[in-house]
């Protein structure tokens, strides 16, 4: 009959069976107040008791973060292994998300697009996604929507924004912010 004993620091709880290790988890996902049973019948049951505890508080953390905004499941699963929490617990609650529609890589990463594409180059918008380690060709659908709106729009935004520029330097500055010749040499056709 294995029992289970704790010692708590700030940061971490240490679990242990008959005084050997068992597991580490963070304080901060199974609170202070973390109420052990004394013993279990066997380590199959104390295995399955704390697969249920761990499962229930990490979807607590994961709704709480969803709840302010939506995240990529790589960067969830980065938070839930700083939490110390098991892969095959992360892996499971991940699923079941993206299942109920509260994780969605592809309305994430249509998001960024919509937020980068009136201000930035589509050479810019993709470096950076890439920085937020986004591979923008694995999603076809809005890069072709990103290629076939072009960077019009936000050519004409930036020259407006910088109407007394001299033409030159505008195309200038245009040109270091990524956009393409192609795309700069419509610039004529506005009215600066």
């Amino acid at each position: 009959m294995p029992v289970l004993t704790m010692e708590t620091n700030r940061l971490f709880f240490e679990l242990f069976v008959d005084d050997l290790p068992y597991k580490r988890v963070e304080a901060k996902l199974f609170k202070r107040d973390l109420l052990l049973p004394k013993s279990f019948d066997s380590m199959d049951q104390l295995d399955f008791w704390f697969d249920q505890l761990e499962y229930k508080l990490a979807k607590n953390y994961l709704l709480f973060l969803l709840g302010k905004q939506d995240y990529l499941s790589t960067v969830l699963k980065t938070k839930l292994s700083k939490r110390l929490v098991s892969k095959k617990t992360q892996e499971k609650l991940l699923e079941n998300f993206v299942k109920l529609g509260y994780v969605d890589d592809k309305r994430v990463v249509k998001q960024l697009v919509n937020r980068y594409k009136l201000k930035k180059s589509i050479r810019e918008i993709k470096c950076r996604l890439k920085k937020d380690g986004i591979d923008l060709e694995s999603y076809p659908d809005i890069y072709d929507e990103l290629l076939k709106e072009g960077e019009k729009e936000a050519i004409e935004k930036l020259v407006y924004k910088n109407r007394g520029k001299d033409k030159q330097k505008l195309k200038a500055y245009l040109f270091r912010k990524g956009f393409s010749v192609d795309a700069i040499k419509t610039l004529h056709d506005l009215d600066i």
